[in-house]
């Protein structure tokens, strides 16, 4: 397990999704995924109760795939390094295909009632 640090870097020139926002929420109500490259570095260990030590990572900096070329040259990296890593050939990635049609966003307006029901299941088990 790896714990990740919930900021971004602070500073403009590191943060490469910042210039990128316009971008994002474009894909955000499109769907389509966005291929980032992240730097991490461990910021301490903490000990869990199994006395496992666990490392926490923060993002040094962070940068958008701008083009289609980019895009698709860090996705087959990504497919090529998952694949080394768990020792097969098949991708299990779970990225949409090109032919999917795109999920509509949830849009709620104001006054709506949502209802639902919270169930809490054993662990490993799914409704």
């Amino acid at each position: 397990m790896v714990k990740l640090s919930s900021k971004l870097p602070k500073e403009h020139e590191r943060n490469g999704l910042e210039p990128q926002s316009r971008k994002l929420l474009e894909n955000y109500q499109s769907q389509d995924t966005v291929v980032i490259v992240a730097i991490l570095r461990t910021k301490d260990f903490q000990s869990t109760e199994d006395y496992e030590r666990v490392p926490r990572v923060e993002v040094v900096a962070v940068e958008v795939a701008l083009d289609a070329t980019e895009d698709e040259a860090l996705r087959d990296w990504l497919t090529q390094l998952h694949d080394t890593r768990v020792a097969h050939v098949k991708q299990p990635l779970d990225l949409p295909d090109e032919d999917d049609e795109p999920r509509e966003p949830l849009m709620l307006e104001a006054g709506d009632i949502v209802d639902a029901e919270l169930v809490d299941e054993p662990a490993g088990v799914t409704a």
